[in-house]
């Protein structure tokens, strides 16, 4: 649950809370040292504590016991709710622009990334939209047409919806209850956060750091497999991984510095980093593997469910 939460503090531009800015250990236990009661102890009325008295309330610790697994309703309750982007806005002649030009880059949802209980809200809406999507796809080969395509879709998406919230128990997404036609759609189209399609990230993707050089050790197998990639890795890998985390930077830079020499020296298709107005090759080079680097990670991040993270 600490890990949501540090989630969720990263995704609101205010200052984060401290111990979320650590990694690994450090994180927990700078989280454990700033917590005020690491017993649990329920503090009772005729405890010396000094506790805030509220008139008319008589405290019942027996009512707090609960159970030792909470239920789905009550955790949705306690914890971060990700956020959604939902529903998408109404195609119109302002926004089929960015409905077309943005597709590629708007975030998609992976049904086993999602969470299997307690959020079946999430689980219909991230349907809607992955199914809205790969209908925009569609609509967005059409060379004339896709405005009209588009709203089609939409509005078929909205009816399906509506259809399956009816269905599930629990309360409703609130345009569901408005209805069919005209003044369902005006609804959902009012509702929609983004209307402009403006938004190119995903808002539940987690911020990822800048690429380091150690990323190297556990990226290197996507990099190799990568398109244009000019040099070979595996070298660096058996020499610089197995060392210390603080001295893999060095190691990887000067395996860099030696390959380059002998790729530039070969009378194969050099890389850019070889032309005579390239002033520093290492650096170059180095630039040039970070951005691989980032790429794979990003990559990777995609592939093991980078939309949620109710851990």
């Amino acid at each position: 649950r600490l890990s949501a939460f540090c989630t969720e503090e990263f995704s609101i531009k205010t200052s984060h809370y401290f111990c979320c800015k650590k990694k690994g250990k450090a994180r927990w236990s700078c989280f454990d040292k700033e917590a005020s009661d690491t017993s649990y102890h329920v503090v009772s009325e005729d405890s010396n504590a000094n506790t805030q008295k509220i008139q008319g309330f008589k405290f019942n610790p027996s009512a707090c016991k609960g159970s030792l697994v909470a239920s789905p309703k009550a955790l949705m309750k306690q914890t971060a709710v990700p956020s959604i982007s939902f529903p998408p806005g109404r195609p119109d002649s302002s926004n089929i622009a960015h409905i077309c030009a943005h597709h590629k880059m708007r975030p998609r949802y992976v049904p086993k990334c999602l969470p299997r209980t307690g959020y079946g809200w999430l689980v219909r809406q991230s349907k809607a939209i992955n199914i809205l999507e790969r209908e925009y796809n569609q609509c967005c080969k059409e060379k004339r047409g896709e405005q009209r395509c588009a709203e089609k879709k939409w509005k078929r998406m909205v009816d399906r919806f509506c259809k399956d919230e009816k269905k599930a128990k629990g309360r409703q997404f609130e345009c569901c209850g408005k209805k069919k036609g005209e003044e369902l759609y005006s609804c959902f189209a009012v509702s929609a956060p983004d209307p402009e399609y403006r938004s190119t990230e995903g808002e539940l993707s987690p911020p990822s750091a800048p690429p380091t050089l150690q990323d190297l050790c556990h990226t290197h197998t996507a990099i190799q497999s990568m398109k244009g990639f000019p040099f070979s890795v595996d070298q660096m890998v058996d020499r610089c991984c197995p060392l210390v985390l603080e001295e893999r930077p060095a190691c990887i830079e000067a395996e860099l510095d030696m390959h380059l020499n002998d790729v530039c020296e070969a009378e194969l298709a050099k890389p850019h980093c070889c032309a005579p107005k390239i002033k520093n090759r290492v650096k170059c080079a180095t630039k040039l593997l970070l951005r691989y680097i980032g790429k794979a990670d990003k990559d990777s991040r995609r592939k093991n469910c980078p939309q949620l993270l109710l851990v």
